[in-house]
């Protein structure tokens, strides 16, 4: 879902950015997170280790550089 919701992200042109924050992933997911990252350099990808939902998030808001963030897991439907 990952990718998809990354894709449903970078299609809009008003996106200058998509941070992800991986949390404690899995070598797939982190592979997947590193694929998105070369493709577009929009795409800033940080890893953490098991910091939970609301740690990653707070991860996310402090590295994000825009104006206007937008908060969800990778499996929201667009």
């Amino acid at each position: 879902m990952l990718a998809s919701f990354a894709e449903a992200v970078l299609a809009d042109p008003a996106t200058t950015e998509l941070v992800i924050v991986l949390d404690g992933p899995d070598d797939d997911a982190d592979r997947r997170g590193h694929v998105l990252a070369q493709r577009d350099p929009r795409v800033v990808l940080v890893t953490v280790e098991h910091c939970g939902q609301f740690g990653a998030l707070d991860v996310g808001v402090h590295r994000a550089t825009s104006e206007v963030i937008l908060l969800a897991d990778d499996d929201v439907i667009f």
